[in-house]
């Protein structure tokens, strides 16, 4: 079986900070969300916020950023960072991103429980990517 080419484009360190402000946009969109009961827009708000942050990470330490299409693949960019907790942040925002597909093009609603769920790991995602970017 042939390994797949991780797609990545290089990128100036300082564009990091228009995927953070990316991030924060979708993270308070996943909160107004949550808020109002819009289960659908507050997973999807957890997703692509967990991708603009993992961009973002990636510009910063890596000056590259993922450019393909199954953002599954982006984590082992992500994993390439060197430091403290790495491989569960790693872990986290795959768990994010897996769900993607079914809040989006599943034909069943995405409930409550699942939303908080979503959110709640974005939420530690956020956090913790955040505290290691500078603002």
């Amino acid at each position: 079986m042939m390994a797949k080419i991780l797609k990545v484009i290089n990128v100036n360190q300082s564009e990091y900070k228009s995927h953070l402000k990316k991030a924060i946009d979708f993270y308070e969109g996943m909160k107004l969300s949550e808020d109002k009961g819009l289960w659908h827009s507050a997973g999807l708000n957890a997703v692509h916020c967990a991708i603009s942050l993992s961009d973002a990470l990636t510009i910063y330490y890596l000056s590259q950023r993922f450019s393909g299409e199954d953002h599954k693949q982006a984590s082992e960019l992500l994993s390439r960072i060197s430091g403290e907790n790495i491989a569960q942040q790693t872990h986290s925002f795959k768990k994010i991103i897996v769900k993607k597909h079914m809040i989006a093009y599943e034909e069943r609603e995405f409930r409550k429980n699942e939303a908080a769920e979503i959110i709640q790991q974005a939420e530690r995602f956020y956090r913790w990517g955040v505290s290691k970017l500078a603002q």
